[in-house]
């Protein structure tokens, strides 16, 4: 089913283990057989990596933290070197297109495809709209590391704050405390008077 980005994105060494994912009747077959296949893996040098199946709640409620109305209608299944997610939109009445959460400026970004789509195709053929993997190559040239499975390349101000979109203004953060604080800096903006 994944052929194409299997060819493509080569797979970066000793993964994380990742357990065999224990299905809900609600999850979509095509992310059950993603994760069964990828679940855990790393690919290009930490550029793009799929959710460890046991970890589901975990993405979720970090999405929900800053994107709390794609709560009850999404399943995470990978997130990119800057810590964005990309999960399913099984919410709407089109079938499962592609949501992808950018923490760094609190946008939900919609890509009408399928998941096999969306890495067979957009990622195989032009795998920059989706990984920023052009600033990815400026951030390693720039003296930048790679990301491990549980840290993202995150952005010292966000973007949302007027934080600039370049390398200078990126650091290499966990994933958990990344998302936390832009949760909060969310929560503050919104809480504030107008």
């Amino acid at each position: 089913m994944f052929e194409a980005f299997e060819d493509a994105f080569k797979a970066d060494p000793v993964p994380p283990r990742s357990r065999r994912v224990s299905s809900l009747p609600s999850d979509p077959a095509d992310w059950t057989a993603f994760i069964d296949q990828f679940g855990g893996q790393s690919f290009e040098n930490g550029l793009y990596r799929v959710i460890r199946g046991e970890d589901r709640e975990t993405w979720l409620a970090r999405v929900a933290s800053v994107f709390p109305a794609y709560a009850d209608r999404i399943i995470c299944f990978a997130f990119d070197w800057l810590g964005r997610v990309f999960a399913i939109d099984y919410g709407e009445p089109r079938e499962s297109d592609i949501l992808l959460f950018e923490p760094g400026t609190t946008m939900a970004l919609e890509i009408p495809m399928s998941l096999a789509e969306f890495h067979n195709v957009e990622l195989v053929e032009d795998p920059d709209p989706a990984l920023a993997s052009e600033f990815y190559a400026r951030w390693i040239d720039s003296g930048g590391s790679a990301p491990a499975y549980s840290e993202c390349v995150g952005y010292k101000i966000p973007l949302f704050l007027n934080g600039e979109d370049d390398t200078p203004n990126l650091e290499v953060s966990d994933i958990d405390v990344y998302w936390h604080v832009i949760s909060e800096l969310v929560d503050k903006i919104n809480a504030a008077p107008e």
